[in-house]
């Protein structure tokens, strides 16, 4: 089922002020809301894994798009497995696997799979598309429909070009 978040530009940009990110400051935000359909899909009250049960929202000045995404790797399990956590993070232009143009973030902080701890680096999190109506295809990065990613790709790209950013703010809650 494909749904769009009914969450308006008001309360996304209250959601980031709470986090200290405004439009004063910073002229392009993405935020992600992890298990914004929690109660929708999958398990109730569970943010599952291999399912669009979060949501994306671009916010500029002139610009605000909502968008049901995914925040969880596909696999169930897979030992060593990268999930991002929450927090803010800095994203660049980049190409997904050098074949399409997506995003990246800079330096993420993932946990892993089987494993204890927080994990920084640059672990190649990109936001890009994955599968129409189940994400089959994502090893930790952060994924919408093919459908609906490359319709607000390049107009990303395009308010990057015209704000003269070469990165933006994702915050992920």
């Amino acid at each position: 089922m494909i749904l769009t978040p009914k969450q308006t530009k008001q309360e996304s940009l209250d959601i980031l002020a709470n986090h200290g990110l405004s439009l004063e400051t910073h002229k392009l935000l993405m935020l992600a809301v992890r298990g914004y359909y929690k109660n929708t899909f999958g398990k109730p009250n569970a943010d599952d894994r291999k399912v669009y049960d979060d949501a994306l929202f671009i916010i500029s000045d002139n610009y605000y798009k909502a968008i049901q995404w995914n925040t969880n790797p596909s696999p169930t399990y897979k030992h060593g497995l990268a999930e991002l956590i929450t927090g803010l993070y800095d994203v660049k232009k980049h190409r997904h696997k050098g074949k399409y143009n997506a995003f990246q973030i800079i330096e993420a902080k993932v946990k892993r799979d089987g494993k204890s701890g927080v994990f920084v680096g640059n672990f190649g999190i990109n936001l890009h598309y994955d599968g129409e109506y189940i994400p089959s295809g994502s090893l930790g990065c952060q994924t919408g429909r093919k459908s609906e990613f490359i319709k607000w790709q390049p107009q990303v790209y395009n308010l990057m070009d015209s704000l003269k950013l070469t990165t933006f703010k994702y915050l992920l809650v």
